[in-house]
């Protein structure tokens, strides 16, 4: 964890030797390439793809050497567009060794570019500038070849290598060099090779070579999915020295050590007096998530997270009104420590960009801070300005974190630690949607809607509504009222709850009275009206294309919806059978997910009931048609309308 323990340099400095670094025996691979009639629907091919890391020691610095060979197969209109322009990526403190692009035209005519033709852009929202190569003149059938080698200080706390991408790869490999007194280790994942030991190729280096062949491509745009969770890749990072007496420094025993060392710091006087100070502006309570929700609006509400700039001392960090993550965690601790809070601090990663393994943990699965609360069984995000616990974001949920608990033996602290699967209980939520249709007069049907939110649609809309400026705000608004069919003519329209105080203690609501004359169309002596539409759009899944990805909800929401219909006099509905409906995802008799519609007529009154929910984390892709044809049944419903008739 780079920003919250310092990068430890225990065996980096025992590279003591020099060799000709690996990558200056690359050549380009000139073997002719013709696609063979199974890969003709392919945007691009990828023919070659190799990625080497070494290990390298000059004078008293250690340092890796990136090397990256791409031998890409143009196939489409659609990857001309997107290869026009090949990037390198230069990060800060990374230097660039080497580079050159060769073009080969359909037409045999070769275009060679180095780093003279390299060109800059800058993003303005995020102040990255970018290094790319333009090219021009790309066709169908022309082979681009890049290779670009990057040196920077060595990083051996962990790395991942993505085996498979979007596009088909012919041949995948890598290879980690380093010195033969070091030891690495690996775990692969999802068909990914498994990494072996070559002792031969490399005098005084061990190599970790793995290679896949014939790999798919699999897009990143499938709904309800996690493509870094399901991709094959590959893991890795430094295990031993033989010549250190410590084993395993970057594993979780040692990680745990150094962090809780780290975050459990004595203060010196300055600090006490102005922790002290900075306690007395927070109200006590005596419930103990409101008092941890004071301590937290307190501090975020003053302090600002910013990731530029060093740490600093708590007086510092009070003074300034901004910290880094080891600031804030410093701080918070001291806080929760003041009030006689119990915690555990929680260090783990977003589960869309690295699934966290308990068997096998680098600091790249444990990138992220949390903190833990037994008393609430609620969490809290030290940095994110727009949460309050037991609000986080549910890209944790589900996903293991290494906890560590502050224990106190013989006046010593110490860090006990232990892995636990983070549950958020919101993750399932259940939104109610209370719906009044007056057609009693047909020249003037009016829609009363009560909506209520919880789980992350509430929290989400609470926050974002709340740091919006009122120009945003009132946008948002109408977006939002457009979204559930509330049309532009309303009669009153508000939303309730969304001071960022309340997030996670109150629901969100939407109400609104509009008329609905845009849903209420003449047939003849008849009327149709869109009764469907007064539940929202909805989202909906009808293309045939074959699902790759297991099923994998960001959040698991339940719908209960109530449509009440007042019919005007001397009217019934001709096709009010067709309403019910009643869909079951349930294998092994366990109803994972559902949509069902009842009706009940008295006298003038239909009353629609509405059902539907989704039970789960995520389900093998063998489901998919099931689980869609669920979703399709509520877009469906959305399009449904009555048709009215005289009696």
């Amino acid at each position: 964890m780079k920003k919250i323990i310092p990068f430890i340099l225990v065996v980096l400095p025992l590279f003591l030797w020099a060799q000709e670094p690996a990558y200056k025996a690359f050549q380009f691979d000139d073997t002719p390439f013709t696609p063979t009639k199974e890969l003709e629907a392919e945007k691009e091919i990828i023919l070659i793809q190799h990625t080497q890391v070494e290990y390298i020691a000059e004078g008293n610095q250690s340092n890796e050497i990136l090397s990256y060979y791409s031998k890409k197969y143009i196939n489409s209109q659609e990857a001309i567009e997107y290869n026009n322009k090949t990037y390198i990526p230069l990060n800060k403190g990374v230097n660039l060794l080497d580079v050159q692009l060769r073009v080969t035209h359909k037409n045999g005519k070769v275009t060679t570019l180095n780093e003279k033709s390299i060109e800059k852009e800058h993003n303005s929202q995020t102040g990255v500038d970018y290094n790319y190569f333009p090219i021009d003149g790309l066709e169908i059938g022309a082979v681009i070849d890049l290779h670009y080698v990057l040196k920077g200080p060595a990083d051996v706390t962990g790395r991942i290598f993505l085996m498979q991408g979007e596009s088909y790869i012919q041949r995948r490999s890598i290879e980690l060099i380093y010195p033969n007194h070091l030891k690495f280790i690996s775990r692969s994942y999802n068909g990914a090779a498994t990494l072996t030991e070559d002792n031969e190729t490399y005098s005084d280096r061990i190599a970790l070579v793995g290679v896949n062949t014939n790999v798919p491509g699999i897009a990143n745009d499938e709904s309800y999915s996690n493509w870094h969770k399901n991709i094959q890749y590959i893991h890795t990072r430094f295990y031993n020295n033989i010549h250190a007496s410590t084993a395993d420094p970057y594993g979780e025993k040692e990680f745990t050590a150094r962090a809780h060392a780290n975050l459990h710091r004595d203060l010196d006087k300055n600090e006490q007096k102005a922790l002290a100070a900075f306690v007395k502006s927070i109200r006590k309570e005596s419930d103990a998530l409101a008092q941890i929700r004071a301590i937290e609006s307190v501090v975020k509400t003053t302090i600002q997270h910013n990731s530029y700039i060093e740490s600093s001392s708590i007086t510092e960090v009070l003074r300034s009104k901004q910290g880094t993550l080891n600031d804030l965690t410093t701080l918070y601790i001291n806080l929760f420590n003041a009030f006689e809070i119990p915690y555990e601090i929680v260090f783990t990663a977003n589960a869309y960009r690295y699934p966290f393994d308990p068997k096998f943990v680098s600091y790249l699965s444990l990138n992220d801070v949390l903190f833990y609360f037994p008393t609430s069984k609620g969490y809290m995000d030290p940095t994110t300005m727009h949460t309050r616990t037991p609000v986080i974001d549910l890209a944790y949920h589900d996903q293991y974190g290494l906890f560590i608990q502050n224990k106190l033996y013989a006046g010593v602290k110490m860090g006990i630690s232990d892995f636990k699967k983070i549950e958020l209980p919101y993750f399932f939520s259940k939104d109610l949607a209370d719906i009044h249709v007056d057609l009693s007069q047909l020249d003037r049907p009016i829609v009363r809607s009560h909506i209520t939110f919880t789980g992350d649609m509430a929290y989400s809309s609470q926050a974002y509504l709340y740091f919006s400026s009122p120009r945003e705000r009132e946008q948002i608004e109408k977006d939002l009222f457009k979204s559930y069919n509330i049309q532009t003519d309303f009669i009153t329209a508000t939303v309730k709850n969304i001071d960022v105080e309340r997030i996670g203690l109150d629901p969100f609501i939407v109400e609104a009275s509009y008329l609905a004359t845009d849903l209420l169309k003449k047939a003849g002596g008849n009327y149709i009206f869109e009764i469907g539409a007064v539940i929202g759009k909805q989202m909906e899944f009808y293309s045939d294309k074959p699902r790759k990805l297991p099923i994998q909800l960001n959040a698991a929401r339940s719908y209960e919806r109530t449509i009440t219909l007042e019919l005007p006099q001397g009217y019934r509905i001709k096709n009010i059978e067709d309403l019910d409906k009643a869909y079951y995802l349930d294998p092994e008799n366990k109803t994972l997910a559902y949509f069902t519609i009842t009706h009940d007529k008295k006298d003038n009154t239909i009353t629609i009931k509405n059902l539907e929910g989704y039970n789960f984390v995520e389900l093998p892709v063998t489901y998919w048609d099931q689980y869609r044809h669920i979703i399709n049944a509520a877009a469906d419903f959305n399009k449904f309308a009555i048709i009215l008739e005289k009696q």
